[in-house]
């Protein structure tokens, strides 16, 4: 993975934030529960690597005005799916597993055998 690939857990909290729609500053800020002047420079941050886009609209309230949302690009989801099957449950077991441990399959051997006599113990007790 790229240096200009890696993402701190809040960028990856606002990318979590703006999946499913785009939302404003204040919004994300909010439900990641960081500051605002932090949030924006995060965004900022996630806009140059291409992770986040911005949509300008008028507001109704006033006619000079506009709304600033943010929505994350197809780059950026792509981003998050790969941190989300790189951190599921079965691949850390599998990254546990595959470490150059000679005790651990001896440890879960172990385990194994426990549960298994205790469970026989159990159904055959009178």
């Amino acid at each position: 993975m790229a240096e200009r690939d890696t993402l701190t857990q809040w960028e990856l909290s606002i990318l979590s934030s703006i999946r499913k729609e785009a939302k404003s500053e204040k919004k994300i800020a909010k439900d990641i529960q960081l500051n605002t002047f932090t949030t924006s420079q995060l965004i900022t941050g996630l806009i140059s690597k291409g992770y986040i886009e911005r949509t300008m609209r008028k507001a109704k309230i006033r006619r000079h005005s506009y709304i600033e949302k943010f929505a994350v690009t197809q780059e950026g989801l792509s981003m998050l799916e790969e941190f989300a099957r790189r951190n599921s449950p079965w691949n850390q077991l599998a990254k546990f597993i595959g470490q150059d441990s000679y005790e651990l399959p001896l440890k879960m051997t172990i385990g194994a055998v426990r549960i298994a006599y205790r469970l026989v113990k159990f159904v055959l007790k009178p």
